[in-house]
Formats: C-alpha cells, sequence, structure tokens
C-alpha cells in the first residue's frame, strides 16, 4: 500500500503551545511515535490568493 498510495505522516494532532510536552508525552506513553512537525503562525502581511 505504501508503494501505491502517499500516506504522508499519519495523524496530526494540533494543541496548545503550553499543552505540547504533556500531550507528547501521553501519546508516547500510549505507544505512539511521537514527533513535534511545527507550528501555526499569524501570517503577517496580505495573505496570498492561489487560484486553481
Amino acid at each position: 500500500m505504501h508503494r501505491v498510495f502517499n500516506c504522508g505522516i499519519g495523524m496530526v494532532v494540533i494543541v496548545a503551545k503550553a499543552d505540547a510536552g504533556v500531550a507528547m508525552q501521553l501519546l508516547a506513553a500510549a505507544g505512539e511515535q511521537v514527533h513535534h512537525i511545527g507550528l501555526i503562525e499569524e501570517r503577517q502581511g496580505r495573505a496570498q490568493t492561489i487560484v486553481a
């Protein structure tokens, strides 16, 4: 299946920055493989419009 489909990065859990450490510990304790992959920031300037 991994050869046919792009399975991406899997499940994403978004939590407040203050809760990230606890969330990662709980997921790891439940047997999940945990990685911090980024953060959400407010865009500076005008938003770009993409037309497909």
